[in-house]
C-alpha cells in the first residue's frame, strides 16, 4: 500500500502553515487566535517540520510513490546519460584535426562559415549549427565544425546509452544500475567503431543525422516500454520534432528510422486515439520548418549556393536529392547481391563477430518475449532498413559515407547483443547483476583507445598541403576546371577559412548541370562562356573554346578520365593540374614542364611528411599517378610513363590497370603514343 505522506512535501507544509489547530503539550487540541498563532509558528513548525520530513522519507523508503521514484530516476538517467555522452566526446575532441579532412568536409565548412548551401539535399540544419560553432573562439574555422560533429557524435551515443535501457526494463529489469550499466556499455562500444568515430571527428552530417535519429528512438522507446496507462504521450512529440529535424539534415537516413517508428505510432493510435498523432504531426512540420533556410539564404546569393533553391520547383529539386536518384538501385552496375555483401562485409568489419552472435541471440529472445517484444522490433526494423538502404544505394567497400549511413544499424545490433546479459541478470542475485554490469561497463571503456589508433586525425594535415600547391600556388587569376569533387570541396574550404586566393576561378565541371550554375559562372567571368556552354551541350571541352580562354586567362584543367585526347594534346603538366597551352604541347613543352612537375611533386610530399598516409590521401596520390602514367603513355613519353607507373604502384601494387600499363611501356620495341583507352577502369 503506497503511503499518502509521499505526495510532495510542499504539500505537507503548506497544510501545516494553513492549519488553524495546533497540539499542545498536553496532547489535546487547540485553536488560537491570530495574535497567539502568530506567536507559537515559530516555536511548534520546527519540530513538526522536522518529524514530517523523517515521516515521508520511511514511508517513501517502503513504498515509494511515483512522484519519489521518477525523481530519483530522472536523477540516474541523466547521470548515465551525462557519463555516455562526456567519455566518447573527449576522446573525439582530441583526435580531431584542424585541417578538416577530404570528401565533403571543405563544402560543409563552407557551408557553416558563409551560412551557404551545401550538395542536395542542402543539409539546412547541419549548416545552421555549424554556423554557430564557428563562432567559437577555439582554434582554425575546420575544426570548430569539426566540434559540431563530435559533440552530435557523444550525444547521440548517450541517447542510444537510454535507449538501450528502455529495452532492458522492457524484459523485466527493474535495476537502474544494472539497465544503464548495460546501457553505457552498449554506447561506449558503439562509439568506438570506426565508423561512428569517423564521422564524429570531421566537418560532416552523419552525426547529426545519428544525434536526430537516436533522440527519435529513445523516445519512442521511452514511451513504448512504460506501459499502457503511464507512457507520457509528450515522449512522441519529441521524436516526432527530431524527426522532422533530421528531414532537414539527411531526409533518406532519417525515413528509414521513421519507418522503424511506424508500428509506435499504430500502438499509440489504438491505445490513445487519434489526438496524439495529429499533434505529433505537428511538431514533426515545425522540424521541417528549419528548410526555409534553403531559399532563404538562396535569395541572397551567398557563396556557396548549390541549386540555387529560391524557386519551388529549384527547392524540391534540392531537398528530394534528385541529381542523385539516377545513381541507385537497377541504375548501378554492380549486382544487388554484391552489394548486399559488402553491407554485411561491412557489419562483420565494424562489429565482433562474439557481439553479432549475441545480437542473434538476443533478436530471438526479445521477439519471443511479449513484454519486450516492441522494443525488440524497432532495433529489427532499425538494422534492416539501413541495411537495405544502403544496399540499394551501394558503393559500400572503402567509402567512409557508407558508415555514416550504417551508424544506426551498427548501434542497433549492440543494442540487441545487450539483451542476453540483460536476460543472465534477471536469473542472478541482486548484487551479482550489479557486479556483472559494472564489470561490462568498464569493460568497454577499454575499447575507446582502440578507435584512437585506428580513426584519429589528430596529426592530419594532408590537406593542408594539397592547398598549398594546389591553391595557393596557382597563377594569378587562373581559371581550374575541377573534375573531382574533393578538389572542388576543398577549394571552398580554403577559401570559407582564409579568402587569399579569390583572383583564382574554379570552374566545378561535374556540377555544371546544377540549376543556375553555369549562369552564376558565366555573370562572374563572362570569358569563361564559350567553355561552359560546351560542357553542357557536347557534354566535353572543347580545345577551340579552351585555347581561347587561355589567351586571356592562365587556364589550368585537373586531368581525368573524361578529358577527352584532342584536349591532352594542348595540356602540359604542372604541379598539380595540367596548363592549356594556346598551340599544340610540343615534346619540348612536356620535358620541360616533366622538370617542373617533379620539383613540385617532391616538395608535396616533403609537406605530407613520411609515410604511411591515410587511406583518402593515399588515394589522391595514386589517382595523381594514374592519371601522369595515362598522359605520358598517350604522349609517347615512356620513361615519364613509366616514373609515373612505379610511383603509382608503389602505393597500390594490386592497381591493375598500373599493372597492365607498365607491362605495356615495358615492350621491347614500344615507341610513339599507344592507345590509353584499354587501361581505362571499368
Amino acid at each position: 500500500m503506497r503511503s499518502p505522506y509521499c505526495d510532495g512535501e510542499h504539500r505537507r507544509l503548506d497544510a501545516l502553515h494553513t492549519s488553524s489547530f495546533h497540539a499542545l503539550p498536553d496532547g489535546t487540541a487547540y485553536r488560537p487566535g491570530l495574535a497567539t498563532r502568530t506567536s507559537l509558528r515559530s516555536s511548534t513548525h520546527s519540530a513538526a517540520e522536522a518529524l514530517l520530513r523523517r515521516v515521508m522519507l520511511d514511508a517513501c523508503r517502503q513504498a515509494p510513490h511515483p512522484s519519489c521514484y521518477d525523481a530519483r530516476v530522472i536523477r540516474a538517467r541523466s547521470l548515465a546519460f551525462l557519463l555516455a555522452s562526456a567519455v566518447p566526446f573527449v576522446f573525439y575532441v582530441a583526435t580531431s584535426s584542424g585541417f578538416g579532412y577530404w570528401l565533403d568536409s571543405g563544402e560543409l565548412v563552407a557551408a557553416s562559415t558563409g551560412l551557404g548551401i551545401a550538395h542536395p539535399p542542402g543539409e539546412s540544419f547541419a549548416a545552421l549549427i555549424g554556423a554557430v560553432f564557428t563562432w567559437l573562439p577555439l582554434g582554425p574555422l575546420p575544426f570548430r565544425v569539426a566540434l559540431a560533429s563530435a559533440l552530435l557524435g557523444s550525444l547521440a551515443a548517450g541517447f542510444l546509452c537510454l535507449a538501450a535501457s528502455h529495452s532492458l526494463r522492457s524484459i523485466g529489469i527493474r535495476s537502474e544500475l544494472v539497465q544503464l550499466g548495460l546501457g553505457f556499455a552498449v554506447s561506449t562500444l558503439t562509439a568506438s567503431t570506426a565508423g561512428w568515430w569517423f564521422q564524429s571527428i570531421r566537418p560532416e552530417v552523419y552525426a547529426l543525422s545519428a544525434a536526430t535519429s537516436f533522440v527519435a528512438i529513445e523516445r519512442a522507446l521511452a514511451f513504448e516500454t512504460r506501459g499502457p496507462n503511464e507512457g507520457d504521450v509528450r515522449a512522441l512529440y519529441v521524436a516526432a520534432l527530431a524527426t522532422g529535424l533530421g528531414l532537414t539534415n539527411h531526409h533518406l537516413l532519417t525515413v528509414v528510422v521513421s519507418i522503424a517508428l511506424i508500428p509506435v505510432l499504430f500502438r499509440a493510435w489504438k491505445r490513445l486515439g487519434l489526438g496524439p498523432i495529429v499533434r505529433s504531426s505537428g511538431f514533426l512540420v515545425l522540424g521541417l520548418v528549419v528548410d526555409l533556410y534553403l531559399p532563404v539564404r538562396a535569395s541572397a546569393a551567398p557563396a556557396l549556393n548549390l541549386g540555387q533553391p529560391d524557386s519551388l520547383d529549384r527547392f524540391w529539386w534540392v531537398v528530394t536529392a534528385q541529381t542523385f536518384q539516377k545513381n541507385t538501385g537497377f541504375e548501378i552496375s554492380q549486382p544487388l547481391i554484391d552489394r548486399a555483401a559488402q553491407v554485411a562485409e561491412h557489419l562483420i568489419e565494424t562489429v565482433p563477430v562474439p557481439i553479432l552472435v549475441m545480437a542473434l541471440v538476443g533478436a530471438y529472445l526479445v521477439v519471443r518475449t511479449a513484454g519486450a517484444r516492441s522494443a525488440g522490433i524497432l532495433w529489427l526494423l532499425v538494422v534492416v532498413g539501413h541495411g537495405l538502404m544502403r544496399t540499394w544505394l551501394g558503393f559500400v567497400r572503402h567509402n567512409p559515407d557508407a558508415a555514416g549511413y550504417l551508424m544506426p544499424m551498427v548501434a542497433s545490433v549492440f543494442a540487441l547483443a545487450a539483451l542476453p546479459f540483460g536476460f543472465v541478470a534477471l536469473r542472478l542475485s541482486s548484487r551479482a547483476a550489479t557486479v556483472v554490469t559494472l564489470l561490462l561497463g568498464a569493460a568497454s571503456v577499454v575499447s575507446l583507445p582502440y578507435g584512437v589508433s585506428t580513426s584519429s586525425l589528430a596529426s592530419f594535415t594532408a590537406t593542408d598541403a594539397f592547398d598549398e600547391v594546389g591553391r595557393l600556388l596557382l597563377p594569378p587569376r587562373a581559371v581550374v576546371l575541377a573534375h573531382n569533387p574533393q578538389t572542388i570541396f576543398r577549394h571552398w574550404g580554403g577559401e570559407a577559412v582564409d579568402r587569399t586566393r579569390p583572383d583564382v576561378l574554379i570552374v566545378p565541371i561535374p556540377l555544371i548541370s546544377y540549376p543556375e550554375m553555369a549562369n552564376t559562372l558565366a555573370r562572374e567571368a563572362p570569358e569563361i562562356a564559350g567553355v561552359l556552354r560546351a560542357e553542357l551541350l557536347d557534354g566535353r571541352l572543347s580545345v577551340s573554346e579552351l585555347q581561347s580562354l587561355a589567351a586571356e586567362r592562365p587556364v589550368l584543367v585537373e586531368l581525368d578520365v573524361r578529358v577527352p585526347p584532342d584536349v591532352q594534346e594542348v595540356l602540359v603538366p604542372g604541379v598539380h593540374y595540367y596548363e592549356v597551352l594556346t598551340d599544340s604541347a610540343t615534346a619540348d613543352d612536356r620535358r620541360l614542364a616533366a622538370r617542373v612537375q617533379r620539383r613540385g611533386r617532391r616538395n608535396l610530399l616533403a609537406l605530407l611528411g613520411a609515410p604511411p598516409h591515410d587511406y583518402d590521401t593515399q588515394g589522391h596520390l595514386l589517382w595523381m599517378h594514374y592519371m601522369d602514367a595515362l598522359y605520358w603513355a598517350g604522349a609517347g613519353n615512356a620513361n615519364e610513363g613509366l616514373n609515373a607507373v612505379r610511383q603509382g604502384l608503389a602505393i597500390n601494387p594490386e592497381a591493375q590497370e598500373l599493372r597492365a600499363l607498365d607491362e605495356t611501356l615495358r615492350r621491347p620495341g614500344q615507341t610513339g603514343p599507344i592507345d590509353i583507352r584499354p587501361f581505362l577502369p571499368r
